[in-house]
């Protein structure tokens, strides 16, 4: 139990001193990749209150991510175009 919310607790610190909505987001894609997709495990609410942003910031994350060429949303998950790009971020 105890390192399970300790691995919780690290995450969450990381999160909130990323940076910027989209950093926020590119990290935690990066973090949960699988090969080229990545499946949130949460809804955009659960998301967005997991990286501590909003939803319309969020969407504004995604949008800006997409633009870069860095990644292409289908449906839930998201396919990573370029690794380097996120991690730029």
């Amino acid at each position: 139990y105890l390192s399970g919310r300790i691995r919780f607790l690290n995450e969450k610190i990381e999160t909130l001193s990323a940076g910027s909505a989209e950093r926020r987001l590119a990290q935690y894609l990066l973090e949960r990749q699988a090969g080229e997709r990545v499946e949130p495990e949460c809804s955009a609410t659960g998301l967005a209150r997991r990286l501590n942003v909003s939803r319309a910031s969020l969407y504004r994350a995604f949008d800006a991510l997409e633009a870069l060429h860095a990644i292409r949303r289908e449906g839930r998950s998201v396919q990573i175009l370029d690794q380097e790009a996120l991690r730029q971020v």
